[in-house]
């Protein structure tokens, strides 16, 4: 599951988690939290830099995940949350990754707006 934990200087200091295919919403989610908040409470790092790829969901035609909207906005979450305990806030957000257009721009403007806390109201129901 993880598959790189930086090379050189940089070892330790940047992680890759690359699930098995078929691996869930529910269990991707356990999985981020779990891996990346340990990792986050032990070097607490005054800035984050999350590359955060979208191929993952259920309907991109390259990767067999089964990540739906809802697993995008629960990553968001970890993610601002850790941001705002251990970096004082200080977040990046690099985005890539999604080869269904229409998804990517709907995981894409999820963790967005959940980051920013922004997510209408109306819309929780087309993410749950």
């Amino acid at each position: 599951m993880l598959k790189n934990w930086g090379i050189g200087l940089g070892r330790g200091l940047s992680i890759n988690i690359r699930p098995p295919e078929g691996t869930s919403g529910k269990t991707y989610s356990y999985m981020f939290k779990a891996v990346v908040s340990r990792f986050i409470q032990m070097y607490k790092p005054e800035f984050i830099i999350s590359q955060s790829g979208v191929d993952g969901c259920y309907q991109d035609p390259l990767v067999e995940l089964s990540l739906s909207m809802n697993t995008y906005k629960e990553v968001a979450w970890v993610i601002r949350d850790l941001a705002n305990r251990y970096s004082n806030g200080n977040l990046s957000i690099l985005v890539g990754g999604g080869d269904n257009t229409c998804n990517s721009v709907r995981c894409r403007s999820v963790m967005f707006a959940t980051i920013a806390e922004t997510l209408p109201k109306r819309f929780k129901s087309i993410i749950d």
